[in-house]
């Protein structure tokens, strides 16, 4: 039978026991570390609790249909079936199950959600619940933080299940941590929110399971399997004994244990009505030696089993009911003590305690602890010559089980029998009997001195068969020493909580918290009358936790608890961002929109118009890039905005270094008479190329490591509710930075390039072409990347993730309005006219929009020409220094023709060739000589000039 359906018999034990308290439910004693008790946790311990409910109706078979069960085998009657802790008849199960309602927790969402305490919002989830389903139904929320989950050892008895709960509501709903309880037993089940307000004891300290923690550090990772079973625990909220928390501690797998504020006592205990009958019974110098023996003997007599009561005390085998047992007992019940309403227990003299008979062995009885257990009793018993035996049936110790100890302190109050117990403080047995006449009362025995304690029996040698072991030597006979309880924290946790790959604001307070939750003995005292004489044990703990909520303050770290917001924390750099992308994006659409409509004019077409388109489409993706940086980013915005960055500079620089690249060439080619061939194809390529590397490059980075969203965590000195805000922001990055740091490497290639050109191109005259201003754009550019670069590496330690993306949006905005202002804006504003049909005819009807991409060379007026077959779309301008081939008098005339050439595979006509012999032969006259340029031409193109002169009067312009 659950423990919290046990409390609800309280009311009823109180009657019966005549004013006494309400019966305890079942605790369960701790292990003393790898010597572990035997908690002889059998189907019995709950049935003396849960028989008060049951009916006793005519014959066994008939009062099975009432009674309360834990498990079918306890229902008498084969059609029964134990179902909600009711024996129910199975041929009428369909009929009952409409009425039967699964127990459920009250405390499912949380103890402060329970009770409204401040509209406390329901606690975080942990690896017991249904998470999807939990959620769904509001049963929890996910923890906002992603905190580790805590996972805590519940051990075997009340007082460290208690503090264990305490610490969950602490964690699970002021810190936002999710815990779990750890009972080291793959079956039981005793989770303060669990949904079926189960409470099932586990097996005594496991030490083991501080040890696995410690090394997987996450216990969600550890078996769950039944078959497998591996216990994990974070936490050991109660320890009794030092040398075993020493000795975790020592081996590496838990810190330095740390009090938690309880002292744990042990000794020898009678009821209060006991020592108020003899006082003298209270002090081993009241009962120790000869003359004491009869007075034990004939005052602490044996208790009886309900077995053997019928059997030997009853006259019909209780067959007849009367006050002291209602029925026989079933075969589960012979072993037990007492069963509330049922059978309120007997004491007995037997011949044991004839001290007629047996003047010098005759002995009174006392209750000891089972095998396993820490007792030094037949040790002291035996050297202060204390005439006390146990007669229970645990070999070698005579000890009792833990229920059945509990039994006999129940069976003396009700029948207000003297008993002497082995016993233990803080616990609901003994906490329960507070202020009563049946409060335990400690027997004084000699003070606890070290080298009494280190002359104590092994606790294995208490269940030898030898007395001689057992009882050990005098030394150890002495009273328990007080002792402070510990708690344990596993050193994994500190490693966990402090990790460098997990970010400040981050850092889960559990650790803090558990190293600051302290408890005195009066509080766990207070918590366990609540515990007691409430409905449940949760509810008793619950409401504890909640008319002391002051106490809670003392186990909060300080700037916990946190509440999160999404949201950018620098939200004037936001909307500057915001505001610089969009016009951006705007300046870019406005310049391609202008560009095609203003396609014709002469400054266009000598600027190349696929060119401006290329720079143009570019710009517009950076530009875009700068928008989805500016916004919460999502995981698709994270993926576009490494390409259109990338893809954006990359259509940007590549068109620029062909241009000033071919500008070098072409200079180069003049200067030094040398028969150069460009084509339309090579700046398409060129694009085409890189374009498609970049987009390799691309692709491979979003396949293998794409950037994906991430979160961004700034900590405020703003409270909300009286929880320190955390500012939540999103950013995008890959695993490996590699990818990055690679593209910015190919971005400042492209630059230095085109940088270096731009450099070689500083001194030509800008009425000749427009390589300045090409240059003063690639300047522009380098200061943005270099810029960034030094962002990237430098900033991500200053400030965080999701501003530094700001920044960045901020960085290509201003590079496109830069571009945009220095490149294309004087263009737009330039006063020249429109290329036409008429004064630009085009060789074999081809358009302007067809002319070569190398006509921005040019550097004559289109219309002084008239020739259609020298000024066809696709022809190249050279440019030389004007010392060695025009005036600024407007004779271009040679500059012109010479600049005609084939597109594509088109090769000069020999009508070409002898116009530029013709206008060569009018300068020659003019006594300007000109040295020999071949495009196409042959090497007969002209003289080799013996000359040049540079005089401005011997130049006349050619009618």
């Amino acid at each position: 039978m659950p423990l919290d359906q046990t409390l609800k018999l309280h009311s009823l034990v109180a009657a019966s026991g005549q004013g006494a308290p309400p019966a305890p439910f079942a605790s369960a004693k701790r292990c003393r570390g790898n010597r572990k008790r035997q908690r002889a946790r059998t189907t019995s311990s709950w049935v003396w609790g849960a028989a008060i409910l049951a009916s006793f109706v005519q014959g066994v078979v008939a009062a099975s249909s009432s009674l309360t069960c834990n498990k079918t085998s306890e229902c008498l009657n084969q059609d029964f079936t134990c179902q909600d802790y009711i024996c129910v008849n199975q041929s009428s199960s369909s009929d009952r199950n409409t009425s039967i309602i699964e127990p459920k927790n009250p405390f499912a969402k949380g103890c402060l959600h329970y009770h409204n305490v401040s509209a406390q919002q329901i606690r975080v989830c942990n690896s017991d619940d249904d998470m999807d389903h939990a959620v769904s139904q509001g049963i929890c929320r996910p923890s906002a933080f992603d905190y580790m989950e805590i996972r805590m050892l519940s051990n075997n008895w009340e007082s460290a299940v208690f503090e264990t709960w305490i610490l969950q509501i602490i964690l699970s709903e002021l810190l936002d941590v999710p815990t779990t309880t750890e009972t080291a037993k793959a079956d039981a089940k005793i989770n303060f929110y669990d949904a079926e307000a189960r409470f099932e004891f586990g097996a005594p300290t496991d030490l083991n399971a501080t040890r696995t923690a410690n090394e997987i550090k996450d216990c969600r990772l550890a078996n769950r399997n039944a078959d497998h079973y591996e216990p994990c625990a974070h936490v050991i909220t109660e320890l009794w004994e030092a040398h075993e928390a020493w000795q975790i501690s020592n081996e590496g797998s838990a810190e330095i244990p740390t009090g938690l504020g309880v002292l744990g006592e042990e000794g020898w205990f009678v009821p209060k009505f006991t020592g108020e009958k003899d006082p003298s019974l209270l002090s081993y110098l009241g009962i120790q030696g000869q003359d004491n023996r009869r007075k034990l003997a004939e005052t602490f007599k044996r208790p009886t089993s309900w077995a053997d009561y019928c059997r030997i005390v009853s006259s019909d085998g209780c067959m007849t009911p009367n006050n002291v047992a209602k029925r026989p007992p079933r075969i589960e019940e012979r072993q037990m003590y007492h069963s509330p309403g049922v059978y309120t227990g007997h004491f007995r003299a037997t011949e044991k305690n004839d001290c007629d008979k047996w003047p010098l062995n005759c002995t009174g009885h006392f209750v000891d602890y089972p095998c396993g257990w820490s007792s030094y009793s037949e040790q002291i018993a035996y050297h202060l010559d204390i005439a006390f035996e146990s007669n229970g049936r645990q070999p070698g110790s005579g000890g009792y089980t833990y229920d059945q100890m509990v039994q006999i302190w129940l069976a003396a109050n009700e029948t207000k029998s003297h008993v002497a117990m082995m016993w233990w403080s803080p616990g609901t047995l003994y906490q329960s009997f507070v202020r009563t006449d049946a409060e335990f009362t400690r027997i004084n025995l000699p003070p606890p001195t070290q080298a009494c304690e280190n002359a104590r029996v092994e606790t294995d040698d208490r269940c030898s068969a030898s007395q001689v072991t057992r009882v050990g030597n005098a030394a150890g006979a002495c009273d328990e020493t007080v002792k402070p309880l510990y708690k344990i924290v596993t050193r994994s946790l500190l490693a966990s909580t402090y990790d460098s790959g997990i970010p400040v604001p981050l850092e889960s307070p559990a650790y803090e918290s558990i190293k600051l939750f302290q408890i005195s003995g009066t509080q766990l005292g207070e918590i366990m009358t609540m515990a007691i004489n409430s409905e449940s044990p949760r509810e008793g703990v619950c409401r504890w936790f909640v008319e002391n909520m002051e106490y809670a303050a003392h186990a909060i770290p300080a700037t916990y608890p946190r509440v999160l917001q999404i949201g950018e924390q620098s939200d004037g750099l936001r909307k500057a961002s915001s505001i610089f992308s969009a016009t951006a994006t705007i300046l870019s659409v406005f310049s391609l929109v202008t560009v095609i409509c203003q396609r014709k004019r002469r400054v266009m077409v000598f600027a190349q118009v696929e060119f401006l388109y290329l720079i143009l489409a570019g710009l517009l993706a950076v530009s875009l890039g700068a928008v989805m940086s500016a916004i919460p980013p999502s995981q698709v915005t994270c993926i576009l905005i490494i390409w259109f960055v990338n893809l954006g500079y990359s259509l940007q620089l590549v068109p620029l270094i062909a241009k000033v690249g071919a500008i070098n060439r072409l200079l180069n080619a003049v200067t030094s008479m040398k028969r150069v061939v460009v084509r339309r194809k090579s700046l398409y390529s060129a694009v085409t190329c890189i374009s498609l590397l970049v987009c390799g490059f691309l692709l491979a980075w979003t396949l293998t490591d794409p950037p994906v969203k991430q979160n961004d965590y700034e900590p405020t000195n703003t409270t909300v509710g009286g929880k320190t805000l955390v500012i939540a922001t999103s950013y995008c990055t890959s695993d490996r930075s590699a990818w990055m740091i690679a593209s910015l490497a190919w971005m400042a290639i492209l630059l230095v390039c085109a940088t270096v050109l731009a450099f070689q191109n500083r001194n030509l005259r800008q009425d000749f072409n427009e390589s300045q201003t090409l240059g003063l754009m690639i300047y522009s550019q380098f200061v943005f990347v270099v810029l960034r670069i030094i962002m990237y590496f430098y900033l991500p330690g200053v400030i965080n993730e999701s501003t530094l993306r700001l920044w960045f949006s901020m960085l290509f905005s201003t590079d496109t309005i830069a571009t945009i202002m220095i490149y294309f804006v004087p263009k737009f504003v330039a006063a020249d006219e429109s290329v036409t049909a008429t004064s630009a005819p085009t060789r074999q009807g081809s358009t302007p929009s067809g002319t070569g991409w190398w006509s921005f060379l040019s550097r004559s007026q289109v219309e002084q020409q008239q020739d259609s077959v020298l000024y066809n779309d696709r022809r190249m301008r050279s440019e030389l220094p004007e010392s060695e081939f025009v005036r600024d008098d407007g004779s271009r005339e040679l500059g012109d023709v010479i600049s005609s050439h084939a597109n594509e595979d088109d090769e000069v006509s020999d009508g070409d060739c002898e116009s530029i012999s013709s206008v060569e032969k009018q300068l020659s006259n003019s006594g300007l000589r000109q040295r020999r340029t071949c495009v196409h031409c042959g090497e007969d193109c002209g003289e080799d000039p013996d000359t040049v002169d540079n005089s401005e009067d011997s130049f006349s312009p050619p009618s």
